[in-house]
C-alpha cells in the first residue's frame, strides 16, 4: 500500500509526510521538482516523482506505476499572485484537484484526502465573528472572497460528485488558520502572522502586528498531520467535509504573553483593532470541531501554550 502526497516538501506536507514515515508507510511524493530541505534526513526513505498535478498522464502514470491505494493532496496556489495569473490559481486548484480525482477514480483508490481551507467560509456573519466568535459549523453557508477561497469550494463539490458517482471516499478538511515550522510570511503573507511572532520571539527579533484584538482559530502543522492521517485511514465510502481546527480563538496579545512565557525579553509592539491588514475583511473565527472528532475521533492534541513551547524546541534543534 502507497500513500500519493501532492504539496509533499511544502510546510505542512513534509510533518504529513514524516507521520506517515513514523507508521511505516509507504510514502509517494509528486512534485514539480525535487527541493527536500525539510525531508533531507529523511528522503531516502521517499519516492519522488516529477511532474505536475496539471497533466492528467502524469497523473494516471505515477497511480498505476507506484500502485497508489491512498491519496493525500495538498498541493495548492496559495493565491499570492490571483489578480494577474487567475488561471494559475485555477489550474492548480481545480484542474489538478480533478486530475488526481480521475485517476484515483480510474485506479481504485481507497481513500482520497484534500486540504480545504476556512477561506471557503468568508468573512464571518455577526453571530461568528466579534464579539461573540460562536464556533462556525460545516454546514455554514460558504461565501469565499477570492479565487483561493472560491477554488478549495470547487473543488469540494467537485470531490463530492466523484463519491456520489462513483464511490470514491473523500474526506475534505476545512483547516483552521495554520502555523509551525516553515510557514512564510513572503508566500502567506499575513496568514503568516502567528508564525513571524513565535519566529521572532526564539530569535531575539522585533516583531510588530497589527489587529492583535480580533480572535482567531489556529492549528499547529502536528496536529494537522494526525488529522490527515485519520483522514488517509477512514475508508467509508462516503463524503465528509470537516473543519480540523482546536475549537478556540486566540488573540495575537494573548499568542504573545505565551511567547513571553519562554523568552521574557520578547517586547512586540502590537497594536489593537480587527484586522491584520487595514481595509481588508477579517477572516478571523473559530471552528466548530465536533464532526472531526464524531467521525475522525481527532481532537488538537496541542493549545497556544503547548505549541509556542514545542514550536520553540523545534527552533532550538530543527530536525
Amino acid at each position: 500500500m502507497s500513500v500519493l502526497v501532492t504539496g509533499g516538501f511544502g510546510a505542512i506536507g513534509a510533518w504529513v509526510v514524516r507521520q506517515l514515515l513514523a507508521e511505516d508507510r509507504d510514502v509517494v511524493i509528486l512534485a514539480r521538482r525535487d527541493h527536500p530541505e525539510k525531508l533531507a534526513d529523511v528522503r531516502d526513505r521517499i519516492r519522488v516523482m516529477i511532474g505536475s498535478i496539471e497533466d492528467p498522464a502524469v497523473v494516471q502514470h505515477v497511480m498505476e506505476r507506484e500502485g497508489i491505494t491512498e491519496v493525500c493532496h495538498l498541493a495548492a496556489d496559495h493565491g499570492g499572485e490571483q489578480k494577474s495569473n487567475p488561471l494559475g490559481v485555477i489550474g492548480i486548484n481545480v484542474a489538478g484537484s480533478v486530475n488526481l480525482l480521475e485517476a484515483a477514480r480510474r485506479t481504485g483508490v481507497a481513500s482520497f484526502v484534500l486540504a480545504s481551507s476556512k477561506s471557503v467560509y468568508g468573512p464571518p456573519s455577526e453571530s461568528y465573528g466579534y464579539p461573540a466568535y460562536v464556533p462556525v459549523p460545516e454546514d455554514s453557508a460558504p461565501a469565499p472572497l477570492d479565487f483561493y477561497g472560491s477554488t478549495k469550494l470547487a473543488a469540494e463539490a467537485l470531490s463530492q460528485s466523484y463519491t456520489q458517482l462513483f464511490g470514491l471516499p473523500v474526506t475534505a478538511l476545512r483547516f483552521a488558520s495554520t502555523f509551525g515550522p516553515g510557514k512564510e510570511i513572503g508566500r502567506h503573507g499575513s496568514f503568516a502572522t502567528v508564525t513571524a511572532m513565535i519566529d521572532a520571539a526564539w530569535r531575539g527579533q522585533e516583531f510588530s502586528a497589527n489587529g492583535a484584538d480580533q480572535r482567531s482559530d489556529y492549528i499547529y502543522y502536528p496536529d494537522i498531520a494526525r488529522a490527515v492521517i485519520a483522514s488517509v485511514d477512514r475508508k467509508d465510502p462516503t463524503f465528509e467535509i470537516l473543519n480540523i481546527g482546536t475549537g478556540r480563538g486566540y488573540t495575537l496579545f494573548e499568542i504573545a504573553e505565551e511567547c513571553r512565557k519562554v523568552k521574557p525579553g520578547f517586547r512586540p509592539q502590537l497594536t489593537g483593532g480587527l484586522e491584520y491588514t487595514p481595509g481588508e475583511p477579517s477572516l478571523a473565527f473559530v471552528l466548530d470541531v465536533t464532526r472531526a472528532e464524531q467521525i475522525l475521533g481527532f481532537r488538537a492534541a496541542f493549545d497556544m501554550a503547548a505549541a509556542v513551547e514545542h514550536y520553540g524546541a523545534f527552533l532550538d534543534r530543527p530536525l
